[in-house]
């Protein structure tokens, strides 16, 4: 709800520290509460309460076992290069996992923690969760690696330390850049104006249209309700009376 009210209101711009999907479950919460002026107790509590349920994410996920054949494939890919046969890879990913080969047939693995594996299994999970390609060749299937993919890959699989928000200096936009001196007579109109309702959100009704004023500050139009929201979430000269 809030979004469609404040849609068209700009949005701080901060870092938090981390990276990748960790990044996109939590900045959105913490950019919302920074650009609406939360105190620092609330922003540190916002904090520590996401932190709480990254670790337990992060903890799980850490547990998987793509999790910990990652470090096995990074290791395989520095020694043997960017291509390797499926039977290579199979061969050493097994004897790094605890656990046996089944004794009659060696594409099945029995993990002591995972379970029984399969070859094509492992191998599929590792074509596509490490984006490795692979071709078909008179010996058999090699996989090809990309370095680059990897390393990116790899920062899923790390533990990227506690989130903290820093505010990013950044130019003003269109919304929030002084063009223009400011009325007073102007702030006054707004504030006194009758915002106790919501308006119709018609905008082929000219009255709607009619009735829009635009804010002392930047290029923002909008309805007198929706313009003073805008002015207390964008603009603190406003909060402050100037």
């Amino acid at each position: 709800m809030y979004r469609l009210i404040h849609i068209k209101d700009p949005y701080k711009e901060i870092s938090i520290g981390l990276d990748g999907r960790d990044e996109e479950l939590c900045k959105p919460v913490l950019q919302l509460f920074y650009t609406l002026g939360a105190s620092e107790g609330t922003l540190r509590e916002l904090e520590s309460t996401l932190q709480h349920f990254l670790d337990i994410k992060n903890k799980r996920k850490g547990q998987t076992l793509e999790a910990v054949i990652f470090p096995i494939v990074v290791s395989i890919v520095s020694q043997h290069g960017e291509r390797i046969s499926s039977t290579d890879l199979w061969r050493l990913i097994t004897d790094s996992l605890e656990g046996q080969l089944d004794e009659k047939n060696s594409n099945k693995f029995y993990s002591s923690e995972y379970g029984k594996l399969y070859r094509n299994t492992v191998v599929q999970m590792v074509c596509d969760k490490f984006n490795a390609e692979k071709e078909h060749t008179e010996k058999g299937n090699d996989l090809i690696f990309d370095i680059v993919r990897l390393n990116r890959i790899g920062k899923i699989y790390q533990n990227q330390g506690r989130m903290r928000i820093v505010p990013v200096d950044h130019k003003p936009d269109s919304l929030t850049h002084l063009t223009h001196p400011i009325e007073q007579e102007q702030l006054n109109e707004i504030r006194d104006s009758d915002t106790n309702s919501l308006p119709h959100r018609d905008e082929s009704d000219e009255s709607v249209n009619q009735s829009k004023k635009k804010c002392p500050y930047c290029q923002y139009v909008e309805h007198p309700f929706f313009l003073k929201v805008h002015l207390r979430n964008a603009h603190k000269e406003y909060q402050n009376g100037i």
